[in-house]
């Protein structure tokens, strides 16, 4: 008796354990999807196509591209930091895309498809007469500010 009570509780301690176990893996594997899907996201609204290189060099590109400098903090949250500054934005600013498009429709009355980077460089242009060499963040912050402020 004592014996099919151990075997019993060791089956439910097993069945549980696998069951969290698979949980746990299968998060993982939606949480890397998700980053890599962001950050495909995020190099499409920008550049209209997407890397193909290692997660990390991808997001350290983007932030030295956007901001000058790595930032801290794991790599998912420095991709969900990219995606809500470029896409997403947040109640208090908004994103660096809605600015752009903003901007867009403020001086040429349409908003085009194309990427981020091509219509800031074309903003720039019929603006500044040039474009910039500073960082993107920066040259969309620039942008607006003329637009709007």
């Amino acid at each position: 008796m004592l014996y099919k009570k151990s075997f019993s509780l060791l089956i439910v301690i097993a069945f549980i354990f696998t069951s969290v176990l698979a949980q746990f893996s299968w998060a993982a594997e939606v949480s890397q999807a998700t980053l890599l899907e962001d950050l495909s996201q995020i190099e499409m609204a920008i550049y209209g196509t997407t890397q193909e290189k290692p997660l990390v060099e991808r997001v350290e590109y983007l932030e030295k591209e956007l901001v000058g400098r790595t930032l801290p903090g794991t790599i998912t949250s420095r991709a969900k930091q990219l995606k809500e500054f470029i896409i997403s934005g947040t109640p208090e600013d908004p994103s660096v895309i809605f600015k752009i498009n903003a901007s867009q429709w403020m001086l040429e009355e349409k908003i085009t498809s194309e990427p981020l980077i091509t219509k800031i460089e074309n903003l720039e242009n019929v603006l500044f007469g040039k474009t910039s060499s500073d960082v993107l963040a920066m040259r969309a912050e620039s942008i607006f500010g003329v637009c709007f402020k």
